[in-house]
């Protein structure tokens, strides 16, 4: 998932938010991200959208350096 510009123009904030709340909404419950997408950018945007109902979901994606508990607790405490 890449809402950070790198397939393209970046999407705002609230728009971000508003796509992964829908994406939700429609089923979805799994989210795969990465830091390649900018340095926890695109996490913190999932966490943000996703926190309220983030025993529902999970996220996944590679963490360069052996970093991936540390990208989801920071998704989970969001």
């Amino acid at each position: 998932m890449g809402l950070e510009s790198v397939y393209g123009p970046a999407t705002g904030r609230q728009e971000g938010i508003r796509t992964i709340r829908a994406a939700f909404e429609c089923g979805v419950t799994h989210f795969d991200t990465a830091e390649v997408y900018g340095p926890f950018t695109n996490e913190i945007l999932v966490g943000e959208a996703l926190g309220p109902v983030r025993d529902e979901v999970s996220k996944g994606g590679p963490a360069p350096g052996g970093r991936a508990q540390a990208l989801v607790s920071l998704v989970a405490s969001r």
